[in-house]
């Protein structure tokens, strides 16, 4: 899928051009003052992330639509010269996930960055 960046203030023309080919192209990117960040697609796809300092309960700065939604989350260690990331990974297609919600998931991240794909509500 060709991905082309078109701010808030692109003209309407250029909208419906690429709508009509089918483009996909950022509409809207923020980052909070807690550091938590989001990318908002035409389509609706989001990309948002930040980092948690030992909370259970990550809030999302934008609503999914539902609860199928990727979420990751990892730390990296720096020794030296060589550096380590772990990562979890949490999926659920179907849902009924009792820890993942629309806009948040219940799971102890100390001091870990975070991730989540999906569309926006």
């Amino acid at each position: 899928m060709n991905q082309i960046k078109v701010g808030g203030g692109a003209e309407p023309v250029v909208k419906a051009v690429l709508n009509s080919l089918g483009t996909m192209y950022i509409v809207e990117t923020q980052t909070l003052e807690t550091g938590d960040w989001y990318i908002r697609f035409s389509n609706g796809f989001v990309i948002q992330g930040g980092h948690s300092d030992g909370k259970t309960l990550i809030t999302f700065p934008i609503e999914f639509s539902n609860t199928d939604f990727i979420f990751l989350s990892g730390s990296s260690t720096i020794s030296g010269s060589s550096a380590t990331f772990n990562n979890n990974t949490f999926r659920t297609a179907i849902g009924g996930n009792e820890y993942k919600t629309t806009t948040g998931f219940t799971y102890r991240i100390s001091n870990k960055d975070w991730l989540a794909l999906g569309f926006a509500a």
